[in-house]
């Protein structure tokens, strides 16, 4: 993500973050020029209704569908690599997002 985010962007509060059992994660900048961004969690539990609403907008931004039924069960990953196999296709390259996942 450090590679494609901007300072400036995670600074004004752009980008919204979940980890993989759609706990909020709160997106900061740190001094220093390679390790610049932080991922903290943040109070509370899980939100998992406000990340399936995100990856829907994202999919709606995409000009694609998301399968609704999965997002409900909480399979916010499957979905994630379904939908940016979608986005790689279309836009004929490698997205930051599955490299990252991948690992």
């Amino acid at each position: 993500m450090r590679r494609q985010f901007e300072r400036i962007d995670v600074e004004n509060g752009e980008y919204q973050a979940w980890d993989a059992d759609a706990h909020p994660l709160a997106l900061s900048v740190a001094p220093g020029k390679r390790d610049w961004l932080r991922l903290e969690t943040t109070a509370g539990g899980p939100n998992p209704k406000e990340l399936a609403d995100a990856i829907r907008r994202f999919a709606q931004i995409q000009d694609t569908q998301v399968d609704s039924s999965r997002l409900e069960s909480g399979e916010f990953l499957g979905v994630l690599y379904d939908l940016w196999s979608v986005v790689r296709r279309k836009k004929g390259h490698r997205v930051w997002l599955l490299r990252w996942l991948r690992r």
